[in-house]
C-alpha cells in the first residue's frame, strides 16, 4: 500500500472519531439529568446534576417534562 495513501487514511479516521467525540460533548452539555426519585430534573449547569439517582437522561426540557419530571427550582432548566 502506498505510503502516502495510508497516512492520509489515519488522518480521515481520526478527523472522523475528533467529529464524533465533539458531537457527543455538545449534546452531553445541553442534556437534563433526571433523579428518578424525586422526578425532578436539572441542566448541566446545577450542583445536582449528577447525582447518585440522576439516571434518566433526556435531550430536551420537553422530554422531562412530558413523562412526570419537573424542573429544579435551583437551576430552574
Amino acid at each position: 500500500m502506498n505510503k502516502n495513501y495510508h497516512h492520509f487514511h489515519q488522518i480521515c479516521i481520526s478527523a472522523v472519531v475528533f467529529a464524533l467525540l465533539f458531537v457527543s460533548l455538545a449534546v452531553a452539555a445541553d442534556s437534563y439529568h433526571g433523579d428518578v426519585k424525586s422526578k425532578i430534573f436539572h441542566n448541566a449547569d446545577c450542583r445536582d446534576f449528577n447525582c447518585k439517582s440522576c439516571l434518566e437522561i433526556f435531550e430536551t426540557r420537553d422530554d422531562a417534562i412530558e413523562i412526570g419530571y419537573r424542573p429544579c427550582k435551583k437551576c430552574k432548566p
